[in-house]
């Protein structure tokens, strides 16, 4: 069986008006970097942005590069409630 008969190989473009645009450098380094700096600068508040942002991922983002950002963002979203957790906890 070729490659052309394939079914399961990852398409180079994404099809014209299927609703993604292919991120930039930029938008990606901001993408990439903004959960771990919200995780530092607000560290208590941070889940409050990220947890929403991590669902949204879906919509606004490059099919490649949704999964690793939607985990990104969802494990520094329960690492910035793990605190208010083990707070209520004890």
């Amino acid at each position: 069986m070729t490659e052309e008969d394939s079914g399961y190989a990852w398409p180079d473009d994404p099809a014209d008006g299927d609703g993604y645009d292919q991120p930039g450098f930029i938008r990606l380094t901001i993408l990439y970097v903004a959960p771990f700096l919200l995780l530092l600068l607000f560290p208590a508040l941070a889940w409050l942005g990220l947890l929403p942002m991590a669902a949204s991922m879906r919509w606004t983002v490059y099919p490649p590069h949704r999964r690793r950002l939607a985990w990104i963002y969802s494990a520094c979203g329960l690492i910035s409630v793990a605190p208010l957790v083990l707070a209520l906890a004890t």
